[in-house]
């Protein structure tokens, strides 16, 4: 929408999350209570405390669902020019290297992927790397809108140079929707 209302992102920055062009591998949000809450306790996203509540699940587990069925409906094809960054966990089940070059596919702009240590909710392992390494792509975004020439981005992918002096900086930030309320 931003791009559309004329007014483009400085840049996306993406978390845990499969590229939006591919199909999910697992559909989870229409199995049975059983197997759902299994998932759930494998992504180890939810308190057991909850996960152990039938009250709390009766309550919850339609919203979980509708968070799996947005995320696994969600296609999108276009190709954006901004400049997008993605982040996995290194022990990551859900999100492998692969589905981080794949974001790629995604962007004429800069593209930067970083594999950081921890499993799908890597933030919550070592949230100080997560912030050095935003920091850095964040420090160099901002001087190349300054229109200095910083260590540059990798080279985008299919596009010359994204950033120009006077750009607006907006920002995206699209963290994987299997988090839940509880992360």
């Amino acid at each position: 929408r931003l791009v559309l209302q004329g007014r483009p992102p400085a840049l996306l920055l993406v978390s845990g999350s499969r590229p939006v062009h591919m199909p999910p591998r697992k559909l989870l949000s229409d199995l049975p209570d059983e197997a759902f809450d299994a998932e759930l306790r494998q992504l180890a996203g939810t308190p057991e405390e909850i996960l152990r509540e039938p009250d709390l699940m009766r309550m919850f587990r339609p919203l979980l669902r509708a968070d799996f069925a947005m995320d696994e409906s969600y296609v999108c094809d276009a190709c954006l020019d901004v400049p997008l960054c993605v982040f996995s966990g290194d022990a990551d089940d859900e999100v492998c290297r692969q589905d981080l070059e794949a974001w790629r596919e995604q962007t004429r702009g800069a593209f930067a992927a970083h594999i950081l240590p921890g499993d799908h909710f890597f933030l919550k392992k070592d949230e100080d790397t997560f912030l050095m390494t935003l920091g850095g792509e964040l420090g160099r975004m901002l001087e190349q809108t300054r229109g200095r020439s910083p260590a540059p981005w990798p080279a985008p992918a299919r596009s010359s140079a994204f950033w120009r002096p006077g750009a607006t900086a907006s920002f995206c930030w699209w963290p994987c929707s299997r988090s839940g309320p509880f992360s």
